[in-house]
């Protein structure tokens, strides 16, 4: 099976967490990580993985298969939308979005777009479930 790509956008506590559930995954590689500081640099660094400091930087390479945004709530519409536009498979740490209105544009741009997954959830619950559904994309 080939292995799966992921790009880490947010290097927060709840990031660190999901690269090491990629990291210890048997079919996911952790690709790259997008963050803004400095420390999440070191931690690209320290974990031997490409850093860029925006989706769009990412998304030039094209080297990810699938994206999980651990970001603060207020960026999660942009973002999604940027990965929807981009197709490529999301994970949204929760909430999806911090309003009715802009969930509903993500959502909708993922109905235009052919099905690009977008999945919500939490680290805690979702994680292998997602994987799952991922898994099939590539």
């Amino acid at each position: 099976m080939a292995e799966i790509n992921i790009g880490l956008v947010g290097a927060g506590v709840i990031g660190k967490k999901h690269a090491l559930a990629v990291e210890n995954s048997s079919n996911c590689k952790l690709a790259a990580i997008v963050d803004v500081t400095t420390e999440a640099k070191k931690h690209a660094r320290a974990l031997g993985v490409p850093f860029f400091a925006s989706l769009e930087e990412l998304f030039q390479g094209r080297l990810v298969d699938g994206v999980i945004l651990a970001t603060p709530s207020d960026l999660h519409k942009n973002q999604g939308l940027l990965c929807a536009k981009n197709n490529i498979p999301v994970l949204i740490e929760k909430p999806l979005a911090t309003t009715i209105s802009d969930a509903e544009a993500e959502v909708e741009l993922i109905n235009i777009t052919n099905g690009v997954l977008l999945s919500i959830g939490d680290f805690f619950d979702t994680y292998v479930f997602v994987q799952s559904l991922i898994f099939p994309l590539v």
